[in-house]
């Protein structure tokens, strides 16, 4: 969020989308890999995109789970205030003031959009608030990491 005048701007949009793909303005990570959020079992579920694949990854009791429709993270900020968003080194849980909500647990607890690697592939998962750890789509499973970035 960015302060003009006594307003103010919201720099980041959820846009739909599915079956990889995405508008010119989405959140990349790198890699080909882009920021989404997609519903799984009542739960609006953070995770990654990858167009190539024509599908998003998300992470779900210990599984990586599949999905063809989504939304994608996009940069709608002015282009004369630079980007409106940045990722915060962070770790055991911990998260910076003003982190994304991208969604809600079945506990009623934010999940936050993180960024990590897992075997050194660069993915986008969740922080699940009150856990120690973020957790990571790949390789079949979800991947908890200790050391992460915050949106």
């Amino acid at each position: 969020m960015a302060k003009i005048g006594k307003g103010v701007q919201i720099p980041l949009s959820w846009i739909p989308q599915s079956h990889g793909k995405y508008p010119e303005n989405a959140i990349s990570v790198g890699d080909g890999v882009f920021v989404v959020r997609s519903r799984f079992l009542n739960e609006m579920l953070p995770g990654k995109l990858v167009p190539k694949e024509g599908k998003c990854y998300c992470s779900h009791g210990g599984e990586e789970i599949e999905l063809t429709e989504y939304e994608v993270l996009c940069d709608t900020s002015l282009y004369e205030l630079g980007k409106g968003y940045e990722w915060v080194k962070s770790s055991g849980g911990e998260y910076p003031k003003r982190a994304i909500i991208a969604g809600i647990g079945s506990d009623g607890k934010p999940l936050y959009v993180a960024k990590g690697y897992v075997e050194n592939n660069v993915c986008v998962g969740k922080l699940h608030e009150g856990h120690v750890c973020a957790y990571m789509p790949w390789g079949g499973r979800e991947n908890p990491i200790s050391d992460y970035e915050v949106l």
